[in-house]
């Protein structure tokens, strides 16, 4: 079965790797920004970094302890204390003394006439780290969002700004809903900061693009005819659309255009189908401005057939447990309560009629960890 070519309101559907074209053609990582590290927690890195000094910058105690000459409890035990010649007290983190090389816990410690004793025996190097021991010179930083386990290592080896990926700022303008609240600005403010970006809302194209924004997305009736409305908003503000109709579901009323150098978005009013524009055109053109990475997805077989639409990419919702991938609906069918109890979603491709029971397919999650 082939989809139908014609639609009121576009001529035709762009296949969905049309869309794809036009993000890579359009879509590109941001310009780097130096931060202060204490702010850059959860930012991209630009490049990456590699450290240019050891960590710890000395040998430094890794325990409370007292640090000692490790020669001299050879052989302490409780039935066998012996004093030690030199015994500083060292907290976590200090710098070790001159002519110590092991720190012994204070529980491994007595005292007698104030002079303090070994209980055991510790070995050379015991509750020490030593110079660069945690991270040597030249010790690489992973890519991606920065982490604050990072931050804190730069912070103690002095590095006090990192260059990281301009947060993409996203222009939403969205229309009055036609019934009921709006349910859209609130959900798509969410999954912008989800997804790395910065939400620059206001209510018409005029006002908006004194902003520095990286992308615009318009938000309404983009269907047929009268119900084109965004189609009309974005012309009359002396934008074009290059894509309008993409051989998707749901979300197929979705254009693709410009204005004034910006890349905009059209996205469909209901609430379905600007999520499933969301998940597979604008979020990942968010996440590729900022930098970040596209989410992986995991692997599962699918537990009921899935049918489609030879023509059309399906995005299907689906529910995971054990493994199995239950497909919660067709992919034209269902409403925020099918999204709500998904745990992901399988993409099938216009060239196929969809997966039968027992396929091995890929599910896409957007709540998946990763930057």
């Amino acid at each position: 079965m082939t989809a139908g070519a014609r639609r009121a309101g576009f001529s035709s559907l762009a296949p969905f790797a049309d869309a794809l074209a036009w993000i890579d053609a359009h879509i590109g990582r941001l310009p780097a920004e130096a931060v202060a590290v204490q702010d850059a927690c959860g930012r991209v890195l630009a490049h990456p970094l590699t450290t240019t000094a050891d960590w710890p910058d000395v040998g430094r105690a890794a325990i409370d302890g007292y640090a000692v000459s490790a020669e001299d409890t050879e052989g302490a035990s409780d039935y066998s204390p012996l004093a030690l010649r030199m015994a500083t007290f060292v907290s976590s983190g200090a710098a070790m003394p001159d002519g110590a090389d092991a720190v012994i816990a204070c529980s491994m410690t007595g005292s007698t006439g104030g002079a303090t004793q070994a209980l055991a025996a510790v070995a050379r190097g015991t509750g020490i780290v030593r110079r660069g021991g945690d991270a040597p010179l030249g010790f690489q930083i992973p890519p991606g969002a920065l982490r604050p386990e990072a931050a804190a290592l730069l912070t103690l080896l002095g590095i006090a700004t990192v260059t990281v990926t301009r947060l993409p700022r996203v222009g939403l303008v969205v229309a009055d809903p036609r019934s009921g609240p709006d349910v859209l600005a609130p959900m798509l403010r969410a999954l912008i900061a989800r997804d790395g970006g910065i939400t620059v809302q206001h209510i018409d194209l005029a006002s908006l693009l004194v902003d520095d924004i990286s992308l615009i997305l318009l938000v309404g009736p983009t269907g047929s005819g009268r119900d084109d409305d965004m189609a009309m908003r974005l012309g009359a503000a002396g934008g074009m659309l290059d894509l309008h109709g993409i051989a998707m579901r749901p979300g197929e009323s979705a254009g693709l255009g410009k204005l004034r150098g910006i890349p905009v978005m059209l996205i469909p009013d209901a609430p379905v189908e600007a999520l499933a524009v969301w998940d597979l055109v604008a979020g990942p053109s968010v996440r590729a401005m900022g930098g970040r990475m596209s989410r992986a997805a995991r692997p599962a077989m699918l537990g009921r057939k899935i049918t489609s639409m030879v023509g059309v990419t399906d995005l299907v919702r689906v529910g995971v447990a054990d493994g199995h991938a239950m497909p919660l609906g067709p992919a034209d069918t269902g409403g925020l309560g099918r999204a709500v109890l998904s745990d992901g979603w399988v993409v099938v491709p216009d060239g196929h009629e969809g997966y039968p029971a027992g396929a091995a397919v890929a599910v896409h999650s957007p709540w998946a960890a990763g930057a």
